[in-house]
């Protein structure tokens, strides 16, 4: 994909978008998530492990029709599952570049 300063502004960028209160979620959940992480050579929960858990509950919501592509719920998957590492790998980085005042 693109380099990975060109992903985290990317999802700094999204991220800035959002309310106040779903940054402050956003930024708990990454804080455990990165806690996981951090404890990876003990729970073998490395970054792609705790991805692929979450990107299920995360891209699979009802309003996806029936019919959907399957090819592009895959894409769609991967991209989610993209964003969620790089947010857990460079959490310090994406989590003190976003706005809170907003």
């Amino acid at each position: 994909m693109e380099d990975e300063n060109t992903k985290i502004t990317t999802i700094v960028n999204l991220l800035n978008s959002l309310t106040y209160v779903k940054k402050a979620v956003l930024h708990k959940v990454f804080f455990l998530l990165n806690a996981i992480y951090g404890k990876r050579d003990v729970n073998r929960m490395n970054s792609s492990n705790i991805a692929i858990c979450l990107t299920g509950k995360i891209i699979f919501f009802p309003e996806y029709p029936p019919e959907a592509n399957m090819q592009t719920i895959f894409e769609e998957t991967a991209i989610v599952q993209t964003a969620i590492v790089a947010m857990i790998e460079n959490f310090d980085q994406i989590f003190r570049s976003i706005d809170y005042s907003t």
